[in-house]
């Protein structure tokens, strides 16, 4: 292992804190896991590998904020399924990068677990070594994603078209989650050109200046008036009834205009509404430091 490497791991290893999951109701006979009193997890993580993870925030790399979070989710899902028991363990987890690298392909596969089809005693390895296949698979696509934007140039991130086909991973009966780590702003080269009237695909902070007024009320009015949107990518689908949703790290390219922040957030809200989802399940925190990003997590999984 070199250095880099070696530094990359001590750092999430600092940076990684303990998770505790309420204990599972009494569950009837009919129920033996408890699952109708709550449901297991069904979670999928989507990771924005845009210029963002080539930054720092409180002296820290984006990327180890991103790596810690991630693995704070991962500790969480696995501690609820300690408490279930692995015999009644039955939750799902994976992640999603864009832009994608198809060499990462069998790495990202290799993170996806899904306990339902298991015997009792592959559910148990299984979760005895996902922390360090994430966290191994983690490390390497972000050094990936990092080299090759570095090496060529960083053409984005396709999180709106992402957000068409996120259905595919949800399952009745589950507690269905999706997180997105991502700056806020949605931008990916191939959707310049993906617009209907004032309902884009891309937003940064440069296209809402116009909109910026001398307070956070009028500058909401004026999207408002001017009916700005983020342009829904599953208009012609069906809505997504029983999604939840959360979105860290948002951190506009502008830091300089503080009303940009309350705007990105009001149009990823309306976003989500479009696509179905109910307000009081979509939570959008700002970006800040790992713990306060871990315990926007916790207060997420607690609601």
């Amino acid at each position: 292992m070199n250095q880099s490497r070696i530094g990359f791991a001590s750092a999430i290893l600092l940076l990684l804190g303990s998770c505790s999951t309420e204990p599972v109701p009494q569950a009837d006979e009919n129920d033996p896991c408890g699952n109708a009193a709550r449901p297991q997890y069904n979670i999928t993580v989507f990771l924005d590998l845009s210029d963002r993870i080539d930054t720092s925030w409180s002296y820290t790399p984006q990327w180890q904020l991103d790596t810690a979070v991630v693995m704070s989710i991962v500790e969480r899902f696995r501690e609820d399924t300690k408490v279930r028991k692995t015999y009644c363990a039955e939750g799902m987890i994976r992640f999603r990068a864009d832009p994608p690298n198809p060499a990462l392909n069998p790495c990202i596969s290799s993170t996806e677990v899904d306990f339902s089809p298991l015997k009792t005693a592959d559910r148990a390895g299984l979760w005895k070594g996902m922390s360090a296949q994430w966290r191994s698979c983690l490390e390497g696509t972000y050094l990936a994603a990092l080299e090759e934007g570095k090496r060529t140039h960083w053409p984005g991130s396709n999180v709106w078209g992402f957000m068409r086909d996120v259905d595919s991973f949800m399952k009745p009966g589950y507690r269905n989650i999706l997180i997105v780590l991502t700056d806020g702003e949605p931008y990916y080269e191939g959707n310049a050109k993906v617009e209907q009237g004032m309902e884009w695909a891309n937003i940064t902070s440069t296209r809402l200046k116009p909109y910026a007024k001398g307070s956070e009320e009028a500058s909401l009015d004026a999207l408002r008036k001017a009916g700005v949107k983020i342009m829904n990518p599953r208009a012609t689908k069906t809505e997504l009834d029983g999604l939840e949703v959360l979105v860290l790290g948002v951190r506009p390219s502008d830091p300089k205009n503080a009303h940009i922040f309350p705007m990105l957030q009001y149009l990823w809200s309306d976003l989500f509404q479009q696509m179905g989802i109910d307000s009081s399940r979509i939570f959008i925190q700002k970006a800040g430091t790992t713990a306060d990003a871990k315990d926007a997590v916790k207060r997420f999984f607690s609601h």
